[in-house]
């Protein structure tokens, strides 16, 4: 699906990361696929974990984190691998509703079930955008 990914939408995005996190006794994850880079933050018992959605909480909230802490453009968009994401029609959204990148703006989806055993809500990956400005809010 990365590769599909890579060579398909991503190439619409000013820049395009995938964020693993490889279990013990899977090769390691290559730095690259097309143009997009590949981040591994596999650490201690943050895995992926194909068999418990729960587990995955970690993994999911410290991908956002890296995204807000790493990410310099006006926009930074989480998309799960099996979403299809249109860029062309996020900037349209975006110019449509007059939206600026220095407002604190969170476009898209997010499960808030987690908000109160966690203290922040999660699954930001099924389709979601969060502006430069929101994006100071977390650092």
């Amino acid at each position: 699906l990365m590769d599909e990914i890579a060579r398909s939408w991503a190439r619409e995005c000013s820049r395009c990361s995938f964020v693993v996190a490889v279990r013990p006794g899977v090769p390691p994850a290559p730095s690259s696929i097309g143009a997009c880079s590949v981040v591994d933050i596999a650490e201690g018992p943050m895995v992926d974990e194909p068999q418990g959605y729960q587990a995955n909480q970690a993994k999911l909230q410290a991908t956002m984190m890296h995204g807000f802490a790493t990410s310099t453009e006006e926009w930074l968009c989480f998309v799960d691998a099996d979403v299809f994401f249109a860029a062309p029609n996020f900037r349209r959204l975006v110019a449509r509703h007059k939206l600026h990148a220095d407002g604190v703006t969170w476009i898209g989806f997010t499960y808030t079930s987690t908000l109160l055993q966690e203290g922040l809500m999660v699954e930001p990956t099924v389709g979601a955008c969060a502006s430069r400005g929101a994006r100071k809010q977390f650092r």
